[in-house]
């Protein structure tokens, strides 16, 4: 008895030896969770195996391996004890809160010769596969043939030790593939999302040098330069800047990188077809725990915004030079009724100084009184209110000094794209026309 007992035990540890090379050669758990049992078959006789584990796809996954002569009835009431008992082990409200699976393993258990039995519950045995950190992740149940003694409980806990390190380490190979597929997609939904912009680039460049690192592929659309060729220069920035913007583009890196916030700026770059393209940058360091620091930017093409600009410049110019000279005074306010524009001839009629008039309130230096003396609404405010014109030759206007002179004004409201932004009033001295008619 005692060689057999030996023997037994030198054939379990020959056992657990071959077992751990198939658990450090893990494949599956088809594969090699199938291969192990039949290894433990061949001195532990099994009726039913049953693997049951958590998954990343956050269900519970149950694999059944069963002999050739395995009864349905006998292998639905391994099921179900199972099942009962690992929801016990998790704290599972109820059976249906697992998200059972369940798969037939594709190696078959060998019959057992002898079948000896004498009580249900010495069949079976049920050990939890947990984590060092003490979670439950998974149990794996045998049912024997015959009664399990003491040698078998300590055979099948080694195995399932062993078990639950090989499947701990092929779940976290999983989640690591997982996640850099994960990591990968969402990098390539950013470089798609990103390199649909239509009017900008963003990209990343080295502290020191400048050269960038990555640069999304709409450079190409606004500057004409391919993203290889862009990656390759030693300092793409300042070889395409252009000439007069180049100090600026060194004082704003250098201004992000000191004060470590966000710096705006506008700036030119010669594009490959030598035209000139503005662009309004934004910069700031990226700094993260555990990688190189570095710039971000991000560069919006305003080429177009700043052809419309010098247009409206020009068209401003010339409308001020216009009104300069016209003999009507002419002021304009914005929305505040702050006075904008004033021309010469306004300044002659209300005797008061062009430069000192700009950014005042309009009420201060133009004011609107009918014959008596009283004073009456702005007409630019009116304007503004209602949209309409206002028209009177019949009014005086009072001068910041106090003095008055017969006037004939015209209000209207400036709009830009159809909001109100602003008035403007022309008027002029009717005085001596008034009088003019009168005598005669």
């Amino acid at each position: 008895m005692t060689t057999e007992i030996a023997t037994s035990g030198y054939r379990r540890l020959e056992q657990l030896y071959e077992v751990n090379k198939l658990f450090n050669a893990f494949a599956s758990v088809d594969d090699t969770v199938g291969k192990v049992l039949q290894v433990v078959a061949a001195t532990l006789p099994l009726e039913s195996a049953l693997l049951v584990q958590a998954t990343i796809a956050s269900h519970t996954e149950i694999t059944v391996w069963m002999c050739n002569d395995s009864a349905p009835a006998r292998l639905l009431a391994a099921r179900v004890r199972a099942v009962a008992l690992y929801a016990y082990l998790v704290g599972a409200r109820s059976i249906e809160a697992l998200d059972l699976r369940v798969r037939a393993g594709s190696a078959t258990l060998p019959a057992p010769r002898d079948r000896r039995i004498s009580s249900e519950s010495r069949r079976f045995i049920m050990i939890p596969l947990v984590l060092a950190r003490g979670m439950v992740f998974g149990a794996l149940q045998l049912e024997a043939a015959s009664d399990l003694d003491r040698d078998d409980v300590e055979f099948v806990s080694a195995l399932a030790g062993q078990l639950a390190i090989a499947l701990d380490r092929d779940r976290t190979r999983r989640h690591d593939v997982v996640r850099r597929r994960e990591a990968q997609l969402s990098q390539a939904r950013y470089e798609s999302i990103i390199d649909r912009l239509d009017s900008a680039f963003v990209w990343e460049a080295d502290l020191e040098s400048h050269r960038l690192s990555y640069v999304s592929g709409q450079v190409e659309r606004i500057c004409g330069f391919s993203c290889r060729e862009c990656l390759d220069q030693r300092n793409w920035w300042q070889s395409h800047a252009h000439p007069d913007d180049r100090d600026l583009l060194d004082q704003s890196f250098a201004r992000a990188l000191s004060e470590r916030g966000n710096r705006r700026f506008d700036h030119r770059v010669i594009a490959s077809n030598k035209t000139i393209v503005w662009l309004r940058t934004s910069v700031r360091l990226a700094d993260v725990p555990g990688e190189t620091p570095r710039f971000q930017g991000l560069s919006y093409d305003i080429t177009a915004a700043k052809a419309e600009q010098r247009r409206m410049q020009e068209q401003v110019s010339l409308a001020s030079a216009v009104m300069t000279h016209l003999e009507e005074g002419t002021l304009a306010v914005d929305l505040d009724g702050s006075i904008t524009f004033i021309n010469d001839a306004a300044t002659r009629l209300l005797r008061c100084s062009g430069d000192g008039t700009l950014g005042k309130g309009a009420v201060d230096i133009v004011r609107v009184v009918n014959r008596d003396g009283e004073v009456l609404a702005c007409p630019l405010a009116l304007a503004m209110r209602t949209g309409a014109v206002a028209r009177s030759d019949d009014h005086l206007i009072l001068r910041p000094n106090g003095s008055r002179f017969r006037a004939s004004y015209t209000a209207a409201a400036i709009r830009c794209e159809g909001d109100v932004a602003g008035a403007v009033l022309v008027f002029r001295d009717i005085t001596e026309r008034n009088a003019t008619r009168a005598s005669s």
